[in-house]
């Protein structure tokens, strides 16, 4: 008799220590150690990233290229206006001339393009491939093309922006919003023309859809093309946008998996260029990347810039 009473007794108490240790938990579950040690290096990156020379915090201007010759240097007068302090006020000419790109020092100023000491060259823009870079003292200056138009980018790599530059803030890490999703590419990838900053309109390469699960619903996004291979891109908006969140939406590179898989982590959802800079041509998430609730995950705003 008393050997059933001291078992019975063992046996509510393995019960209670179970009902204590699963029935009782409060809020969602904490990520796994790997999981969590995955997502701070992430972050690391990240930072590494931004406080790095060639950041977006270090673009200082972005100037249309008009036929014939565009002065520059720091003089209110020229087409492309410099940093004061951070040139001569007349430092040379971009000349654009039916599609051909050149640039040209004045005498004495220390002109370099791809590093070399050059007083006049012929430039690729950033469609033919590798961007020739002009540089002057701490100034960088590239073309690049919108559509059939061609402006200066500018990059001060002594911006204030940067010096400034404190750290990202994130939404907790979650491992309920990692899902694994359906990539369902296209028979081939489409060009599209969604809404940008700046620019109005600019063009996008469309590859495919994506399809995910997330509180029993169903959702389908449209993935653009990645930068790097194996990669695809999306732009994303959702209902923390415009409070805690960037207002046009935030930036997703996923990578493909096997068995027409995507590992769709909003943990690493990151802002745009244009919010560390008011100088970036951002495209805004399609009306189909809209998403209907609260992605509690990855970046929120930065309001360091000023934007």
């Amino acid at each position: 008799m008393t050997t059933r009473v001291i078992w019975a007794g063992w046996i509510w108490i393995g019960l209670l220590a179970v009902g204590l240790s699963t029935g009782c938990k409060t809020g969602p579950a904490q990520p796994e150690a790997g999981f969590l040690a995955a997502e701070e290096s992430w972050r690391a990156d990240r930072d590494r990233e931004l406080r790095a020379k060639d950041s977006w915090l270090t673009i200082a201007g972005l100037f249309w290229l008009s036929e014939g010759e565009n002065a520059f240097g720091t003089a209110a007068s020229n087409a492309i206006v410099l940093p004061a302090g951070a040139a001569p006020e007349k430092a040379g000419v971009f000349i654009l001339n039916k599609g051909v790109f050149s640039v040209k020092a004045f005498p004495g100023v220390p002109l370099t393009v791809n590093g070399r000491s050059a007083e006049t060259a012929v430039l690729k823009d950033e469609s033919q491939g590798k961007v020739d870079v002009v540089g002057l003292k701490n100034l960088w200056m590239w073309i690049i093309k919108r559509d059939s138009r061609f402006a200066i980018r500018l990059r001060d790599t002594d911006h204030p922006a940067l010096k400034s530059f404190t750290k990202l803030e994130y939404f907790p890490v979650s491992a309920e919003f990692r899902m694994t999703g359906e990539f369902h590419p296209f028979p081939k990838p489409e060009v599209i023309r969604v809404e940008a900053k700046i620019v109005g309109t600019t063009e996008m390469t469309a590859v495919g859809r994506v399809t995910f699960v997330f509180k029993g619903e169903k959702y389908e996004i449209e993935a653009w093309q990645g930068e790097t291979a194996g990669t695809i891109h999306f732009v994303l908006g959702d209902t923390t946008n415009g409070q805690e969140t960037y207002g046009g939406g935030r930036f997703l590179d996923s990578p493909l998996l096997d068995g027409g898989k995507v590992d769709l982590n909003f943990n690493r959802l990151y802002n745009p260029p244009c919010v560390f800079s008011a100088y970036a041509t951002c495209p805004f998430p399609p009306p189909s990347n809209h998403l209907p609730f609260r992605v509690e995950a990855g970046e929120k705003m930065y309001h360091g810039a000023g934007h």
